[in-house]
């Protein structure tokens, strides 16, 4: 068999040869056409998608049916519809007895109004104690201004008067001054003493209130650990379920959860329980803490007071016997100037020290006062926080006695009747939702990797065809199947197939984006190695090329070519590494050379 291509690019035609039968002498000019460039085609590569289409058997399922448990047992007081009716979400299924929650609400917020009460009065004395504390500071100080004020005024006197009283005023003062701070450091340690013992009886009162919110908070805490456990033990079952005749699916919905997102939202509010109980059990602990704390203190401080007082009572008897024995020695010597300098200097002095000192020991006492102050209304503020956790509790409790429908649908089964008990281990009721239909088919591994939601497929059901796209390509293997499973939904929202009927579909089982292609039959091979050529400035050029995959008559080339590159299409005997080429669209037709082979 003959075939005749036209080859391309020819420098130099063939001379006109003339024939002459008489005396013409026929001349014939003949070059070699090997140096001759070859015509050829040429383009550059494309950069498009290419696909592997195969056929899949679907079945055509409803995009969700929900199965609604209550989460309480209680007797239902009204159940609505019946079977085969339509609802809308939100619209009331059945409602049943809430009057153990709602005296349960009614409690928890009594105990918010006491915690409150409790908390506004702890603010009102911590504020009255920080206003006292700024009074007693302003009291101090006049009180010490006044007292350097008086006793500057008696040195002035007492200066003129000195010479005459000698050593034995200077005596007997110095006996009675000692003999006056002995007994008032008695006295002021049994005043410590007396702030003390009150202190201690205050802490004590709130170490009760410590104690039992301390109780409160661990049993809060203990609740919601149990809670967190078993939605935690729920969820490892379903993970790990494997019970034949029933499926993970419907293992959630016997134990109280519509889905898994259902049991995932479950376990996170209960960590969000568990965390806040946690941080109320950890303030109550430390307040309780704080308060133990604070009692060891006082205890330890008021044995040191009692050391000490014992101490001063000794010091103050032995100096008010000295102070006798100096009084008498010196009694000749002061008496004329007794009247004013021994009796009355000695009067205003004590007297203003006396202030200078009480005020300084009240502003102490003041400053502890305000301490315990701040303590009880942190205690407070932790009350009204646990309280109101309380009250949120109950109210979340109350609204499980009222059941509504979580999706638009049909109800296609009611289990439950008025005045009959119900109880979370059984389904109430039964919708299938309204969302469109789906189509389910189920690929092998290396397809589901070539697979993404949007990828069109087409669908065929009775001699109809539907374009559709994929929704959803699972990630995880169909354990009976051996398969991953595929979702795909059809473009036409109005279109209505059958449920659980089978549907054929053609879908991409390799494919691959922006491509850079070339015409397939442009492509040779040596051995296994892909090559083609291409027109380098009128020479051809051998390039070794990596290719994937092909549809039609186009085929990736995934190496060795570059997007400027221009790829000979054409094939010629003559076609090698290092022809000269020359594309259709620069010759003339003297130019073309016919071979035959």
């Amino acid at each position: 068999m003959k075939k005749t291509k036209i080859i391309s690019v020819i420098i130099f035609s063939i001379l006109a040869m003339t024939l002459s039968a008489c005396s013409e002498k026929a001349v014939a000019s003949e070059e070699s056409i090997a140096d001759k460039p070859i015509m050829v085609k040429q383009q550059l590569p494309d950069v498009k998608s290419l696909a592997t289409m195969s056929n899949y058997v679907g079945t055509v399922e409803a995009d969700s049916t929900v199965n609604i448990l209550p989460k309480v047992s209680a007797e239902v007081l009204s159940a609505n519809y019946v079977v085969g009716d339509h609802v809308n979400a939100g619209d009331l299924l059945f409602t049943m007895d809430d009057s153990t929650a709602q005296i349960a609400l009614d409690q928890a917020n009594a105990g918010l109004k006491s915690a409150k009460a409790g908390l506004d009065a702890a603010e009102a004395n911590y504020e009255a104690g920080k206003a006292s504390l700024v009074a007693q500071e302003a009291s101090k100080t006049a009180t010490q201004v006044s007292a350097y004020e008086t006793l500057g005024k008696l040195d002035t006197t007492g200066q003129q008067m000195q010479l005459a009283a000698d050593s034995a005023y200077v005596q007997a003062r110095q006996a009675g001054l000692n003999s006056d701070s002995a007994h008032e450091t008695y006295e002021f340690y049994n005043s410590q003493i007396e702030d003390a013992e009150r202190k201690k009886n205050e802490l004590l009162g709130t170490e009760d209130m410590v104690k039992t919110a301390l109780a409160g908070s661990q049993a809060a805490l203990s609740q919601a650990s149990k809670t967190l456990g078993y939605l935690t033990s729920i969820k490892t079952q379903y993970e790990n379920f494997n019970t034949p005749g029933m499926t993970p699916e419907e293992f959630l919905q016997s134990a109280g959860f519509s889905s898994v997102e259902a049991l995932n939202q479950a376990i996170k509010e209960a960590q969000t329980k568990v965390a806040a109980a946690q941080t109320g059990a950890a303030t109550a602990s430390e307040a309780y803490s704080t308060t133990q704390t604070a009692l060891e203190s006082v205890d330890s401080a008021l044995d040191q007071l009692y050391l000490q007082r014992d101490t001063a009572g000794n010091t103050a008897e032995s100096a008010s016997l000295s102070y006798g024995l100096a009084v008498e020695s010196s009694e000749l010597a002061d008496r004329q100037e007794q009247d004013f300098d021994n009796y009355t200097r000695y009067t205003i002095t004590s007297g203003a020290l006396a202030q200078a000192i009480g005020a300084e020991q009240q502003l102490k006492a003041s400053g502890a006062q305000v301490k315990a102050g701040g303590a009880q209304v942190a205690v407070g503020s932790a009350g009204v926080d646990q309280a109101n956790a309380a009250v949120a509790n109950a109210r979340t409790a109350l609204s499980y006695y009222s059941v509504s429908a979580p999706v638009s649908g049909t109800i296609t089964a009611i289990n439950v009747s008025e005045h009959n008990i119900c109880s979370p281990s059984q389904v109430a009721y039964t919708i299938k939702s309204d969302a469109a239909v789906k189509i389910v088919f189920y690929v092998a591994e290396k397809s589901a990797q070539e697979m993404f939601p949007d990828d069109p497929v087409s669908l065929e059901k009775d001699g109809n065809i539907y374009e559709g796209r994929i929704i959803l390509v699972s990630n995880e293997l169909d354990a009976q199947k051996g398969l991953y499973r595929v979702e795909a939904q059809l473009l036409d929202p109005s279109v209505s197939l059958p449920y659980d009927s089978t549907i054929s579909l053609r879908a991409a089982s390799r494919q691959v984006k922006d491509a850079l292609t070339v015409p397939v039959n442009s492509v040779y091979y040596d051995n296994d190695q892909a090559y083609l050529f291409v027109n380098d400035n009128g020479i051809a050029k051998r390039k070794d090329v990596s290719v994937g995959l092909s549809e039609g008559d186009s085929i990736e080339i995934k190496e060795g070519l570059g997007a400027n590159d221009s790829v000979i299409t054409s094939w010629t005997a003559g076609l090698k590494e290092g022809t000269k080429v020359m594309t259709d669209n620069s010759i003339s037709k003297e130019d073309i050379i016919v071979v035959v082979e």
